[in-house]
């Protein structure tokens, strides 16, 4: 069973990891009579601290008090040793669930991501070699798909029995199995005719990424302006099908990523042959 904070409302976190189907998951857990976790990512331990604990204490408990279980979602909390010790001093009892992707795929759809919002203008390799060159760790496509490194710096900080681990493959394939075993990891009752979406979020690429990102670029995203040229951009009649990643760079990055493949198994005793 979850143990539960006396002294806050957070019982577990998705830790991540980006464009992985963390968001999926949250909404199906949501859905779960007793679990409540809010429609949006926080980033109270990245970006929205100075707020306070107050704060984050009502975006928890926005939906009310009634729930046994509450928790949240922001990939970007695997990232840094700050937010791992944050976490621990708010709750040393939250429990984690991580979800991982073929480290290579969740590479290049993380850049299509950041394409879709205005955020990237560079060809994917072009992007991958700047990679921590540029400031934001948004654009460290590699270092996002470094899953080892997340679960070491978790791993010193929370018992391994306050972990679980499952691929975003596994997920798609069988959701409702996966979902029951992440409701008995936290301790929830099992759910029947529970609603599985396994994708939730279908990626779909405008047709004129370089509008996007010279507003954003150049005009800035909060602005009235980049809220109306997102929405023109992201219309649907204006946006397609999002590319494959090129063969000759999934090959290799597939190759680079061997070796943290081979570790990860030996963290967390997944199956993740679905990856080669």
């Amino acid at each position: 069973m979850v143990k539960v904070s006396k002294t806050f409302p957070l019982n577990f976190l998705i830790a991540g990891t980006m464009k992985s189907g963390t968001s999926s998951l949250s909404y199906i857990l949501d859905k779960h009579p007793d679990i409540s976790l809010p429609d949006r990512e926080l980033h109270y331990f990245d970006r929205n601290f100075e707020k306070g604990q107050n704060w984050y204490r009502s975006e928890l408990l926005k939906k009310g008090e009634q729930f046994r279980f509450f928790g949240e979602k922001t990939p970007d909390y695997a990232l840094e040793d700050s937010f791992a010790d944050e976490i621990q001093n708010l709750n040393p009892n939250v429990k984690l669930v991580w979800i991982f992707r073929n480290p290579a795929k969740r590479a290049f759809s993380h850049y299509l991501h950041n394409v879709r919002s205005g955020r990237e203008n560079k060809p994917f390799w072009e992007a991958l070699d700047l990679g921590t060159s540029r400031k934001d760790k948004i654009y460290d496509y590699r270092g996002g798909s470094n899953y080892p490194e997340m679960i070491r710096r978790y791993a010193k900080r929370f018992p391994v029995e306050n972990m679980y681990y499952l691929t975003f493959e596994d997920f798609v394939a069988s959701p409702e199995q996966e979902v029951q075993k992440v409701l008995a990891f936290l301790g929830a009752k099992p759910v029947q005719d529970f609603e599985y979406a396994s994708h939730r979020h279908k990626t779909l690429m405008p047709r004129y990424p370089g509008l996007l990102y010279f507003t954003r670029q150049y005009i800035g995203y909060e602005s009235r302006i980049w809220n109306r040229v997102y929405r023109f951009a992201n219309a649907p009649s204006r946006v397609t099908e999002p590319p494959k990643i090129p063969t000759e760079t999934y090959t290799q990055l597939q190759h680079e990523f061997e070796n943290q493949v081979e570790d990860l198994k030996k963290l967390t005793s997944l199956d993740l042959s679905v990856w080669t």
